[in-house]
């Protein structure tokens, strides 16, 4: 609770790529770190390292006897396999903006309806997975997202799914003669140092 006077690394293992990896590193004042582990990982361990230039705090020492880390089995998001079409039920999601940041981006859009209206599915692709991936799930009403970590990917691609149960927005069908993409590239991730 105490805000840091040091900067934070986290770092990430998962039975994807088990060796230690930096996910981000944070400045002095920030004490919040999210991400969306890859679809089919059985597990995801992460561990904080505070420092300050070469020195680093003892018990994020790789393999030390005093390592800390923080495991868990990611919970899959639910799919939808066969969705069913139902353009005249629900609304498209309209006048769709895409705002880049040096880390990450906000959507935000609107529906006919105001408040009440379907749920909305955030699903994202990019060069480093470009298999569409269910990044949020939105309650009816929401209709903005932001996520604000660095990217490190060539390209993202993003899009909105209106959805009711299993009855999709038409548009946001993958690979139909509507899909719309919201694509852009991201900043480049700034230098670390170890």
């Amino acid at each position: 609770m105490n805000t840091p006077q040091v900067s934070h690394r986290v770092e990430i293992s998962s039975s994807l790529q088990p060796a230690w990896t930096t996910a981000i590193v944070h400045p002095p004042g920030f004490t919040r770190f999210s991400f969306y582990p890859l679809s089919g990982a059985e597990w995801v361990c992460y561990r904080v390292r505070g420092e300050h230039g070469t020195v680093v705090s003892e018990w994020a020492q790789a393999g030390g006897p005093t390592d800390r880390q923080f495991c868990t089995r990611p919970a899959e998001l639910p799919t939808i396999a066969q969705p069913i079409l139902a353009p005249a039920i629900l609304y498209e999601p309209e006048a769709v903006r895409l705002m880049a940041y040096p880390r990450g981006f906000r959507l935000s859009w609107g529906h006919p309806g105001g408040v009440a209206g379907p749920a909305y599915r955030i699903e994202i692709s990019g060069s480093v997975d470009p298999h569409w991936t269910t990044l949020a799930l939105l309650p009816p009403g929401q209709t903005g997202y932001g996520y604000f970590n660095q990217i490190d990917a060539e390209w993202v691609c993003l899009r909105i799914r209106a959805e009711v149960g299993r009855a999709v927005s038409l548009w946001s069908v993958a690979g139909g003669p509507n899909d719309r993409q919201f694509c852009y590239k991201p900043s480049p991730p700034l230098a670390n140092n170890p």
